[in-house]
């Protein structure tokens, strides 16, 4: 049995949703809600010690990382394949997931601190709520983002300013990418792909819509519109039970 433990909207949960429909793999849905900090409970860390989302529990084994949980997934449920078979082109997509994880992930914690259910959350404490909130977050990374949110008021304007830079400079990369091929690694579909959609989408809409443009990217907003039109990436972007937090 597959289990997702996820926050519905979030990049790194929509990514490892898009792999479990591209496979076509039923899974069981679990909810964590992080404007109530539910990824840093303590049963949650006995299967994600990061406290990060997403965990995939497959017949009671945890996976944690989303890009390695997707990976385990082509691994495991290989009918669908997702790596490309070209030595080459694997390379390419391992440097996108890498650059998902190691660039992306945390340049959305700033881009998004505001707007996030973490900021907000993190906004509302107050006094010694903020105190015991920071002891039960494991990642020294995560800890400072929400101290510096909650004690100090959030990211500077530069801050904001340097995270817009770095959005805009993968996407003009990806675009770049793009030039070899209808997809980022080349000339397959693959987790490059699935692995990049969440964030890139999110700079489209948010981060830097006037650099994510039919004359700035074309072939990218070309890559973007395919990629919207798979029915797993619809079903994923949906609207959904899975996508809200349950009601209280």
């Amino acid at each position: 049995m597959l289990e997702l433990y996820h926050a519905g909207l979030t990049a790194c949960s929509k990514k490892v949703r898009l792999c479990l429909r591209e496979k076509g793999l039923d899974y069981v849905s679990h909810y964590v809600e992080l404007g109530k900090f539910q990824q840093h409970d303590p049963d949650y860390l006995k299967i994600n010690p990061n406290g990060l989302v997403p965990t995939l529990v497959h017949d009671g084994v945890p996976i944690i990382e989303s890009s390695v949980i997707n990976e385990y997934l082509d691994d495991v449920f290989p009918d669908v394949p997702l790596r490309p078979g070209d030595a080459v082109e694997r390379a390419c997509m391992r440097v996108w997931n890498k650059l998902a994880d190691e660039a992306l992930g945390p340049n959305m914690v700033v881009a998004f601190s505001g707007p996030s259910n973490i900021g907000q959350a993190a906004r509302a404490l107050e006094g010694a709520d903020i105190d015991d909130r920071l002891a039960r977050i494991p990642l020294i990374e995560r800890r400072n983002v929400i101290h510096k949110i909650a004690r100090h008021g959030g990211f500077t304007d530069e801050e904001f300013a340097t995270a817009r830079e770095k959005a805009g400079f993968i996407v003009r990369r990806a675009e770049q990418a793009l030039e070899a091929g209808p997809y980022l690694a080349g000339q397959s579909y693959s987790l490059a792909d699935i692995n990049m959609m969440p964030f890139l989408d999110r700079y489209r809409e948010r981060v830097v819509p006037d650099v994510f443009t039919e004359k700035e990217v074309p072939r990218l907003c070309d890559w973007y519109e395919r990629m919207m039109a798979r029915p797993a990436v619809i079903a994923t972007w949906a609207d959904s039970e899975e996508t809200r937090a349950p009601a209280a």
